[in-house]
């Protein structure tokens, strides 16, 4: 991951932090002057941005200047990054509020005082907790009773140096949960849900098909995790004969579909899309 860093006096904590956290695969570019931070930031390929919060006194007017704070606005209200993770940190963490500043809600005020060892596993947590930091050979795996289809889709995905995180058969959902189930799946770089036509349900004096509970339950954790809509992809079996429909919620609609009769048709654009959410594959 990549983050560019604001501060008038670097070496003092900045470089230190810069240290620390390219334990966790993190790199931080630190720049000096303002203009130069704006200049470095529209070039892009940014993960997330850190900037000092520096307060400068002027006692003839009576008015405080917080510089970094016009940093961290001017990134959230720009285009690419309405939506980035903002860290401001300062010595005067006790003097300042954020609340009282007004900030935007994708920034976190830290404070300086913290061992930059500590501040380095704070951001580390925290861009897990927004699904910012993932581990982008990862894939978690929700599926039904078809176990044809997602034994290949596993197959396909471990091949290619993916690994595959899933819920093993039998288990029971609100334990796993209780194990650490949501920080795993918040981890993973995408969600892979393969909906098959499980269960007959009536309609409207209609039989249709429709994924197993489970699938949809683990869809809408996977929904309510930070960033989940865009790390969720939905690979739905469709074929001519209601049996052979997997008929998905209404409130699905809009989330990216992948439509299958046979899997192994599905695998080549399953990676494609993969793929252009960032997740790393091996091999041709």
């Amino acid at each position: 991951m990549r983050a560019l860093a604001w501060d008038d006096k670097p070496e003092e904590y900045m470089v230190i932090l810069k240290k620390y956290l390219v334990r966790f695969g993190i790199d931080i570019e630190i720049v000096e002057t303002e203009e130069e931070f704006v200049d470095r930031f529209y070039q892009g390929g940014w993960d997330f941005v850190i900037s000092d919060l520096v307060r400068k006194d002027s006692p003839a007017q009576g008015e405080v200047e917080n510089l970094g704070d016009r940093l961290a606005r001017a990134v959230s209200e720009s285009q690419q990054g309405k939506n980035m993770t903002v860290f401001l940190v300062t010595e005067y963490y006790d003097r300042v509020s954020d609340k009282a500043m007004k900030l935007p809600a994708n920034v976190i005020v830290k404070s300086k005082s913290t061992f930059p060892g500590w501040m380095a596993g704070e951001i580390y947590q925290e861009l897990v907790r927004r699904g910012v930091y993932v581990n982008r050979k990862r894939v978690f795996l929700i599926y039904g009773h078809d176990h044809g289809a997602h034994e290949d889709v596993e197959a396909f995905l471990s091949k290619h140096g993916i690994k595959v995180i899933r819920l093993g058969d039998g288990v029971v959902l609100g334990a796993e949960i209780a194990q650490g189930l949501v920080a795993s799946m918040n981890e993973c770089g995408a969600f892979v849900a393969l909906c098959t036509p499980d269960d007959q349900v009536d309609k409207d004096g209609q039989a249709i098909f429709q994924p197993r509970l489970n699938v949809l339950l683990e869809i809408g954790l996977a929904m309510g995790l930070s960033r989940g809509l865009q790390r969720l992809l939905l690979v739905q079996r469709w074929g001519p004969e209601p049996e052979h429909q997997a008929v998905l919620p209404s409130d699905l609609a809009g989330v990216l579909t992948l439509r299958f009769r046979e899997i192994s048709q599905a695998l080549p654009e399953l990676r494609r899309q993969l793929e252009s959410i960032g997740i790393e594959f091996s091999g041709a």
